[in-house]
């Protein structure tokens, strides 16, 4: 599931409708390691932030389908007005801002957003559907082989190369993963 979200977060601009993903885990279960590996795989482009409002989020994704990791989402001091402006992600929502210079600015978020912490609390069952949940447990051994960086960032680019590649094929299949 994890993979097949990752290799979506590449594709997220084209689809109709895309999911918000909530990736919660005790504390050291591996949830900046994630962030840390998720970054080499996406080659350095994610905007991957510990402590960003909502005004930051809408002014460093500008139009680019960057991907979106917030990290300590749980500790975010306008998590609400966040939140908003990722609900809107999953469907397309156009939101419009003035300026101090008396112009309107037109923003639209075409992400699939993974938001992280040791608990991600939602807004109710609306928001409820909007998130896929996923929860790191703590691992009793620390075991687990992780790829070195000329290893992650050689998979990164394959996993680019597939979505370019199958691209076509996957439009349209966000509707399944949404019914």
């Amino acid at each position: 599931l994890v993979a097949g979200l990752m290799y979506a977060t590449w594709l997220q601009s084209m689809w109709a409708w895309r999911p918000l993903v909530r990736l919660t885990g005790e504390s050291h279960s591996g949830k900046t390691e994630f962030t840390e590996l998720a970054k080499q795989l996406y080659l350095n482009t994610a905007l991957i932030v510990a402590s960003a409002t909502e005004a930051a989020i809408r002014q460093v994704v500008g139009v680019s389908s960057l991907p979106v990791m917030l990290d300590e989402f749980d500790r975010a001091k306008r998590a609400e007005a966040i939140l908003d402006l990722l609900r809107g992600s999953s469907k397309n929502q156009a939101y419009v801002r003035g300026t101090s210079g008396h112009k309107a600015v037109l923003f639209q978020m075409r992400h699939i957003p993974w938001l992280i912490g040791i608990h991600a609390s939602l807004g109710g069952q609306a928001d409820e559907n909007r998130f896929i949940s996923l929860e790191l447990k703590t691992s009793v051994t620390d075991t687990i082989e992780r790829p070195t960086p000329d290893e992650a960032e050689a998979l990164g680019y394959r996993m680019l190369a597939s979505s370019i590649v199958t691209a076509r094929e996957a439009l349209g299949l966000e509707l399944v993963l949404r019914d």
